[in-house]
């Protein structure tokens, strides 16, 4: 990149904040990654009970999930900090 360009400002990936998305529907999963991607490092599952098993293996800044989850509801996943 050219010095001064917006790649500049970006910090090194290692750096970026962790989001894990939970969402089903592969049209607004793929939408979700691409809003995130470059300012984020992200995680996917989708099924509520994939989202519970990776939140309590890995740590997480923030989890974006829909609410009506097959599997595994948000409810059901609300203990997960």
């Amino acid at each position: 990149p050219r010095q001064g360009s917006i790649e500049d400002d970006k910090p090194p990936v290692a750096a970026l904040k962790r989001v894990l998305i939970v969402e089903d529907n592969l049209i607004n999963h793929k939408m979700l990654d691409q809003m995130l991607k470059g300012n984020f490092r992200t995680a996917s599952a989708y099924t509520g009970k994939q989202a519970v098993e990776i939140a309590c293996r890995e740590k997480f800044d923030a989890i974006l999930m829909d609410v009506q989850m097959p599997v595994c509801s948000y409810s059901k996943f609300s203990h997960v900090r």
